[in-house]
């Protein structure tokens, strides 16, 4: 198994010896739980960096392929991950440790961004999965606004969904942290899957506000709040890979996927755009979709001057 990066998040855990064990496996990537609720992604490149995981150049079905399965230990020491029972190893030596690149928001034009926006929205809306929360695109607008007039118009999950999350919509935009809290419970966790819908939206969301938190009107104290109440709720209303991930979002870290949208929606073309939105959209069954979305959400609240009057 060749590496081609670690997330610096877990780059500690090569410095010395660590063990856990096969949390789960799917077509391009396994988990693996490594004490103290930390969790280890082993992915495909095709993902890009990951904070908490290791990027390697594998096949689609991979691991099913060397017959990876469910509690298989892992050893990691010397910079090496070796699971016995599967015959694997890798060197991690020569793998880079792989940062989020800095954007420079300051530099970023409102007016690109709004037209690209508009344009990441509608290739969500054509490429995205209609599964899950993929129809909340057809009414993002809405969502923003709290109008809930077309909301019935979309599935089960959507409709279950829409007054908590325009409750936390609401409570962003007038920094009240009660509020925030009164919706979280009625949102984390909702869905199925290894990561639940909503979780994947709100992981997308709240990654976009802590880039952009000093230029919204509560700044970063108050999504760094925002992010402690997610962190709390998720110990014990989700899966372990959503808690996860909603942690490390909550946190201001990113995946690579949602930082190569975001730069593309401030600085690109449209070809690019197309290339990076869809490269986000194909991420899972429903997730990438989700992810977008929720970044979507979070960029309307960066640009919210043009729904100051509405």
């Amino acid at each position: 198994l060749k590496a081609v990066s670690v997330g610096y998040r877990i780059k500690g855990l090569f410095e010395g010896r660590s063990a856990g064990q096969l949390y789960s496996v799917h077509r391009n990537s396994a988990y693996f739980s490594m004490g103290m609720g930390s969790l280890l992604l082993i992915h495909d490149s095709i993902i890009g960096g990951i904070p908490f995981g290791i990027c390697a150049d594998i096949e689609t079905g991979y691991f099913k392929k060397i017959g990876l399965d469910r509690e298989m230990q892992i050893d990691i020491s010397d910079r090496s991950l070796f699971i016995p029972e599967a015959d694997l190893r890798s060197d991690l030596g020569g793998a880079m440790v792989w940062y989020p690149e800095v954007i420079k928001t300051e530099s970023i034009s409102p007016l690109r961004a709004e037209v690209n926006l508009d344009h990441a929205l509608r290739l969500v809306t054509r490429l995205g999965s209609k599964q899950g929360l993929g129809e909340l695109s057809l009414i993002l607008d809405d969502l923003f606004l709290g109008r809930s007039s077309r909301c019935k118009q979309l599935n089960r999950l959507c409709q279950a969904c829409f007054e908590p999350l325009a409750e936390l919509i609401a409570g962003i935009k007038k920094n009240d942290l009660l509020l925030v809290e009164h919706s979280l419970p009625s949102l984390i966790g909702l869905g199925i899957g290894l990561t639940p819908s909503m979780d994947d939206l709100i992981t997308g969301l709240i990654s976009t506000l802590n880039l952009f938190c000093d230029r919204l009107p509560g700044g970063c104290e108050f999504v760094s709040a925002v992010g402690r109440s997610i962190c709390k709720l998720s110990n014990s209303k989700t899966t372990a890979v959503s808690q996860n991930n909603l942690m490390f979002a909550s946190q201001g870290d990113r995946f690579e996927l949602l930082d190569d949208l975001i730069r593309s929606i401030h600085f690109s073309s449209g070809k690019d755009l197309f290339v990076k939105d869809g490269r986000l959209v194909s991420f899972g069954a429903t997730s990438g979709t989700e992810l977008a979305i929720g970044l979507l959400l979070g960029m309307k609240f960066v640009l919210a001057e043009r729904y100051a009057t509405n």
